[in-house]
């Protein structure tokens, strides 16, 4: 299996047409992190567990978080507040569709639904302006 970098990678924002979902490329992005998926472990133990050990089973499982790193284009129509990543913090909606959609080395799509949950962006004096947005899964990813 070849090692691959992470360019090429797609962060994509989903229409809202689920399950037809058509997806939009968010502008510049350029580093990505997440998600970071746990499970639950649920203690099992009782009075006759084996050897006095503790025991567990799987619990719930969490999709985690993706943080995504970007050019800040506060006019590009995939990061304002009219129909881009801040329209999808500030507008109360539901959980959006997302994609991760790895470079053709690696030929992977990661699609799930979460809440933009923060935006923060920078302009120093000195360099250009970026943001970060943090997605909270709502479910777990489907990779394809």
């Amino acid at each position: 299996m070849a090692v691959a970098t992470g360019y090429g990678t797609l962060f994509k924002v989903g229409g809202g047409e689920s399950p037809t979902d058509i997806y939009v490329a968010v502008a510049e992005c350029t580093n990505f992190s997440g998600p970071g998926l746990s499970v639950d472990a649920v203690e099992t133990t009782h009075t006759s567990s084996t050897n006095r050990a503790r025991t567990f089973i799987q619990g719930l499982v969490d999709g985690g978080e993706v943080s995504v790193d970007m050019n800040f284009l506060p006019n590009d129509s995939t990061q304002d507040d009219t129909a881009g990543l801040v329209s999808k913090l500030l507008g109360d909606t539901a959980a959006t569709n997302f994609q991760m959609v790895f470079s053709s080395t690696v030929a992977s799509t990661w699609t799930f639904a979460g809440l933009v949950t923060s935006f923060e962006m920078t302009a120093p004096i000195d360099d250009r302006m970026t943001a970060s947005v943090t997605i909270k899964l709502s479910g777990i990813p489907i990779v394809s």
